[in-house]
């Protein structure tokens, strides 16, 4: 009888092994909103940069950062500000971080992007093309 009890617990536990669910983070996290202002810099007297104020989700690990990169037209200047989440949360609202500009930064447009990276380490760029079809703001202008 004892016997019988042991081989039936076991096989209870082989059985709810083998059911056993795992939890494995392979998704991207999702940016809902993005604003930048102002969307006018003058940075011929001064350093200058444009605040974004951003939003996004994540289905597991939580937002963890967004790293954001301001191009100039030419392509020969670019700057990336890196902001962190801490803790990496699920749903981050309204969260800001600034691109900052130097003095004498190249004048004429500025495309922007943005790559959301969660505490996992899966991450997505939108480009500045992706962020204007989302009807997100993606460009500013130095003067």
């Amino acid at each position: 009888m004892r016997h019988t009890a042991i081989a039936a617990l076991i096989a209870l536990s082989i059985a709810a092994a083998g059911q056993a669910q795992t939890s494995h983070d392979t998704t991207s996290p999702t940016l809902t909103a993005f604003a930048a202002a102002p969307q006018s810099l003058a940075c011929s007297t001064a350093a200058c940069g444009t605040q974004v104020t951003w939003s996004a989700t994540d289905d597991m690990s939580g937002v963890a950062a967004i790293d954001i990169t301001a191009t100039s037209q030419y392509s020969t200047q670019s700057k990336t500000a890196h902001c962190d989440v801490s803790p990496p949360t699920v749903t981050v609202t309204a969260a800001t971080c600034t691109v900052k500009l130097p003095q004498y930064a190249a004048a004429g447009a500025w495309q922007l992007q943005a790559m959301l990276t969660d505490a996992a380490g899966n991450a997505i760029v939108y480009t500045s093309t992706q962020l204007g079809t989302l009807g997100f703001s993606h460009n500013f202008t130095v003067q």
